[in-house]
């Protein structure tokens, strides 16, 4: 907070300005109002009520005139006094008037109109909701390339389920307080109703949205993530057993095996061979393959994503979902290797290494299709391709391997990601008996 003295004040206001006034004072740190009570003791200010005003003025005008620097010449003359109609004006530049909301043009004080002014171009913050912010998070998460339409639309799932109609949505955030948000958590468990995992999405929910508030200058802190749920109880869930075995696998193996051999089987049979998340398995290339090593290299993903007409396609990434964390070379182990040899012959001259009739990499969903038609037709109890994945670090851990060698294997950014392994330095391909054990 700026210091304070009685040349940089004024000496009254308009009284419709009080409301403004109070609800400034209210979002001072506890540093700024010590700041203030010191100035008003020692005479500095005229007064407490004066001093907030010219804070809420200064703070109002910083932020407009940023705005509207790049459109006018004289920023001095953004808000102006009418005589004859007794009023503030402003003129707002055709850039920044915003399609069917007209600007505002006149307000009864001087602090009345820059914050019609603010409250145009930046929101009404001190009563904006989550619902407001919701729809503008939701916007930014379907532009963000990096956030799945999988991810996408359960967020607004969890939104629609949890979150719409509740009378939290509609709270000002300057009203919000830890207490009713942890009622609002406790609404949901009340007789274990829903599983850890389940709370733990309703919480992110909210805790995205304040911090895109936090990130956009909407609220300084984010106060969901001051909200321990560590009481509240909730549905045991057991997942132990939501991961193949390798008698599973074995019986998947022996079918596959006496079919036809096309993309799927063989694709089925590669991931289970390999540490990898279904979008690195759809991008690997015959280049990532280095035979002479007996090595693949994982580097980037084929991801799912919705168009803007809602049809799904696919999207190649240059990362993996770990960023550089998820760069790694792994071993190839005998059986993969026979495997890889036979999509050699099937891919032709196609630079992928799953290749599909069309000459393009398999999708997702086919190929989790064929997976849970293989399974049953073989007695096996169908579990999605990312089970694939737990199966390849369950049983890396239970060969013996170190929590850093599967945290590399794995591409995990992460210490809470698979059993809060640590992050491995290298990324050089760690090959030895018990990979082939595991995946041979």
């Amino acid at each position: 907070m700026e210091q304070l003295n009685s040349k940089n004040v004024i000496t009254s206001f308009h009284q419709k300005d009080k409301p403004l006034i109070d609800t400034f004072y209210i979002s001072l740190s506890e540093d700024e109002k010590l700041q203030l009570l010191d100035a008003i003791l020692t005479d500095k200010i005229v007064s407490k009520d004066v001093a907030i005003y010219q804070m809420t003025l200064d703070k109002l005008k910083k932020d407009v005139v940023e705005k509207f620097a790049p459109y006018v010449r004289d920023t001095s003359k953004i808000v102006y006094y009418c005589p004859s109609k007794n009023q503030y004006k402003a003129r707002v530049p055709k850039a920044l008037i915003v399609e069917d909301n007209p600007a505002p043009q006149c307000a009864v004080s001087e602090l009345q109109m820059w914050d019609k002014l603010h409250k145009y171009l930046f929101g009404d913050i001190e009563n904006t909701t989550l619902e407001a912010l919701y729809v503008k998070w939701l916007a930014e998460r379907k532009a963000d390339a990096d956030i799945s339409s999988k991810t996408y639309d359960r967020n607004v799932n969890t939104w629609d389920k949890y979150y719409k109609g509740n009378p939290i949505t509609t709270i000002p955030l300057s009203k919000l307080t830890a207490k009713k948000i942890f009622d609002f958590y406790k609404s949901f468990t009340s007789g274990r109703s829903i599983s850890r995992a389940e709370l733990g999405n309703i919480k992110g929910i909210i805790n995205m949205i304040y911090d895109y508030a936090v990130v956009n200058d909407i609220v300084s802190s984010n106060i969901a993530k001051t909200v321990s749920t560590k009481s509240l109880k909730c549905k045991i869930v057991n997942n132990k057993d939501k991961v193949y075995t390798p008698e599973e696998r074995e019986k998947l193996f022996t079918y596959l095996q006496s079919l036809p051999q096309n993309v799927y089987t063989l694709g089925i049979m590669l991931m289970f061979c390999l540490d990898v998340r279904i979008g690195e398995l759809k991008a690997l290339r015959w280049t990532d393959y280095n035979e002479n090593k007996g090595q693949i290299y994982i580097h980037n993903q084929i991801v799912d994503r919705k168009d803007e007409n809602g049809k799904w396609c696919q999207l190649e990434l240059d990362y993996t979902k770990s960023g550089e964390d998820g760069d790694r070379w792994l071993p190839v182990s005998k059986t993969a290797r026979n495997i890889l040899s036979q999509l050699k012959l099937l891919s032709g001259n196609s630079e992928f290494i799953l290749t599909n009739q069309a000459g393009t990499t398999v999708k997702t969903n086919k190929f989790n299709e064929y997976l849970k038609k293989y399974c049953e037709a073989c007695g096996v109890r169908y579990l999605s391709s990312h089970k694939i994945r737990f199966y390849a670090v369950t049983e890396q851990a239970k060969a013996g391997m170190d929590l850093l060698t599967i945290q590399h294997n794995s591409g995990h950014r992460c210490k809470s990601t698979t059993l809060h392994y640590m992050r491995n330095a290298s990324n050089e391909a760690v090959a030895d008996e018990r990979w082939e054990k595991v995946f041979g």
